[in-house]
């Protein structure tokens, strides 16, 4: 079973099969969608991610839905830690902190050390860094009602004070 078989079980819980719409219903939106493209295709520098990366990226976003998870991604951004560590960060009991850790484990948001029987967390690489730092801008400009910034250099700001 490849990595995106696994994500689509784990989305559907184990279902499979998606439902085809009837013919005259595909028909009518293959050529809206076709007439939709052709305008896309005359931008200069524009492709669309194919299934896979588009797969992934929901899936990294599915795994960011949650709360206690964005605490924990946040907490390992400061540097290594434990579970009992976290557990403690968060508020959240052991248990459930190791199994959201498994989780982004999976997902490739959290990489681990061993040092004989402890186990350390830490996030994965600036990419982590980077989807959690716009995640959190946009959240403080939402709840704010910021305007939006501008962002001449395509990189993210950095991110204001959290609000407790």
């Amino acid at each position: 079973m490849d990595r995106a078989e696994v994500t689509d079980s784990l989305r559907t819980g184990g279902r499979s099969g998606r439902r085809t719409p009837p013919a005259y219903l595909r028909s009518h939106a293959d050529s809206k969608a076709a007439s939709l493209a052709s305008v896309h295709n005359d931008l200069p520098g524009f492709s669309m991610p194919n299934e896979e990366q588009a797969n992934l990226a929901a899936e990294t976003f599915r795994m960011l839905a949650d709360a206690t998870r964005v605490k924990l991604l946040w907490a390992l951004l400061q540097g290594e830690s434990s579970v009992t560590c976290l557990a403690e960060l968060v508020g959240a009991g052991p248990t459930a902190v190791s199994q959201h850790l498994a989780k982004l484990r999976l997902a490739r948001l959290v990489k681990t050390r061993r040092e004989g029987t402890f186990v350390f967390y830490s996030a994965a690489d600036v990419h982590v860094r980077r989807l959690l730092d716009e995640a959190l801008y946009h959240a403080d400009h939402a709840d704010q009602d910021l305007p939006d910034h501008p962002d001449p250099a395509g990189e993210p700001p950095p991110h204001v004070a959290l609000h407790a």
